[in-house]
């Protein structure tokens, strides 16, 4: 052979695993319909100690009846996880707080359906604390939650350790009322959206006595129900991660529950008969035709 063919070796893009920006994520939601958990509350109230945990849990095994099945972040994940670790030669768990500077950053997950032979993928928004409190009194960083418009499931997250304190529960609680206020009044929150208020840190509360437990759930529900917001609440309390000494089951407390309903979370216009359509979002358009390629922006 006088020519030496040449063999050419297709590109091929990994991800960086590293949190996703909203312009990212539009590779992940043109392929499927891509369900957004949009988590806010305070600065500490656990939305960063839900997502790892979440993560953590999937490392033992199935959460539920779904199989972990992939992840563009999986480096931001164990970020999240790393301080809350034995490995990190820590005294207690830990898990690094999202700062202002970081903005708001997308956690993918995928995840299998052990019962049936169907693929899921979720988008976890998670928000720095620091604009949660800074709209509470500007209507001009409210804006900063834009991104509330696109999401199916808002959690809010508020700390259980200071509602089960009189001397601060009514401040949480009337920054949460405020906090909701200020989002329908912008038209950020759609009446489609699932609103979720989490009661957090929960293993510190049932360390109370039973009736102040049950009084801290019965404040909360008090003035964050449908009567004042117009609309249907959870109230749910939750650990994601029970401090040391309590049982290996107590983990993801309450989370369990509310996982399938996020995974599953898709508008009644997207279903038929009951049956959620895993299928591109703009089949019949020019989008639909770069859908499965992975296109970064």
């Amino acid at each position: 052979m006088t020519e030496v063919e040449q063999l050419v070796v297709p590109e091929f893009k990994m991800s960086s695993g590293t949190e996703m920006s909203v312009q990212q994520i539009d590779c992940i939601c043109r392929q499927s319909y891509t369900p957004i958990i949009f988590m806010a509350g305070e600065i500490g109230s656990g939305k960063t100690t839900l997502i790892g945990s979440i993560h953590d849990a999937f490392l033992f095994g199935p959460v539920g009846e779904f199989q972990f099945a992939g992840s563009r972040t999986l480096l931001a994940f164990e970020e999240r996880c790393f301080d809350s670790r034995a490995k990190s030669r820590g005294n207690v768990p830990e898990t690094i707080r999202t700062r202002l500077e970081s903005g708001q950053g997308y956690f993918h997950l995928a995840v299998q359906a052990t019962k049936e032979n169907k693929r899921y993928n979720l988008l976890f928004a998670d928000m720095s604390g620091e604009f949660y409190e800074r709209s509470l009194h500007s209507t001009a960083e409210i804006s900063n939650f834009r991104d509330l418009r696109r999401s199916q499931v808002l959690l809010l997250l508020l700390d259980g350790s200071k509602l089960a304190q009189k001397g601060t529960r009514q401040t949480v609680r009337g920054d949460a009322i405020s906090f909701l206020q200020r989002c329908i009044e912008q038209k950020l929150l759609r009446q489609e959206t699932s609103l979720q208020i989490l009661i957090s840190k929960w293993d510190e509360v049932q360390q109370l006595s039973v009736q102040a437990q049950a009084e801290t759930l019965a404040f909360v529900s008090s003035r964050l129900n449908k009567d004042l917001l117009k609309r249907q609440i959870q109230v749910v309390p939750i650990a994601s991660r029970p401090g040391l000494g309590h049982p290996e089951q107590q983990k993801l407390f309450g989370i369990r529950e509310l996982f399938p309903g996020w995974v599953t979370s898709i508008p009644s216009a997207l279903r038929t008969s009951g049956d959620i359509l895993m299928r591109p979002m703009f089949p019949d358009t020019s989008f639909g035709r770069f859908a499965g390629l992975g296109v970064q922006r």
